[in-house]
C-alpha cells in the first residue's frame, strides 16, 4: 500500500515493509496478514510503529491478559479471574457474577455480596465496618 505524501506533485509513496495502511514513511497503522505492529522509539525519542512477523503472544499469569498495545501482561478488570481483554472477562472470582453487554462485546464481574447494616463493600469484595456513629456508608466514606 501507499500513503499520500503532501508534496507539490501529490504523489503516493510506499508504506514501510509489510504494512497495509500507513500515514507516513516511518509508521504503520495496520500490518498485512501474519504481521503485528511493534512499537519502537527513534534516537530522537519519537514513537514509530513497524511490522514484524506474528508470533504467539506470551502466556500471562491467571488474572492477567496480554495487551498488544503495551506489549505486556496487564490486569483483568476488578473481580475478574480470567480475561482475554481488560473488559472481556471469562471467569469471576468468588463473590462476583459475570455479566455481558447486550451486544456481547464486553463482559465484566459485579459483586454479589451484600453487607449488613453498618458495613460497606470495599474494592476487594469484603464487608468492612463503617466509621463510628454511622449506620450507612459507601466505599471511601
Amino acid at each position: 500500500m501507499a500513503y499520500n505524501e503532501q508534496t507539490m506533485t501529490d504523489e503516493c509513496m510506499p508504506c514501510i515493509d509489510n504494512c497495509d495502511i500507513c500515514y507516513d514513511a516511518y509508521s504503520c497503522e495496520l500490518c498485512i496478514t501474519d504481521f503485528n505492529i511493534v512499537t519502537d522509539q527513534t534516537a530522537a525519542g519519537e514513537l514509530v510503529y513497524t511490522c514484524e512477523p506474528a508470533t504467539e503472544p506470551p502466556t500471562c499469569d491467571y488474572g492477567l491478559y496480554f495487551d498488544v498495545y503495551t506489549n505486556d501482561c496487564e490486569f483483568c478488570s476488578e473481580g475478574c479471574a480470567d480475561c482475554s481483554e481488560h473488559y472481556y472477562c471469562h471467569q469471576c472470582h468468588d463473590g462476583f457474577a459475570l455479566e455481558y453487554t447486550s451486544d456481547q462485546t464486553e463482559a465484566w464481574c459485579y459483586s454479589t455480596v451484600t453487607c449488613t447494616e453498618g458495613n460497606f463493600l470495599n474494592e476487594f469484595n469484603e464487608c468492612l465496618p463503617c466509621s463510628d456513629n454511622c449506620a450507612h456508608c459507601n466505599y471511601g466514606d
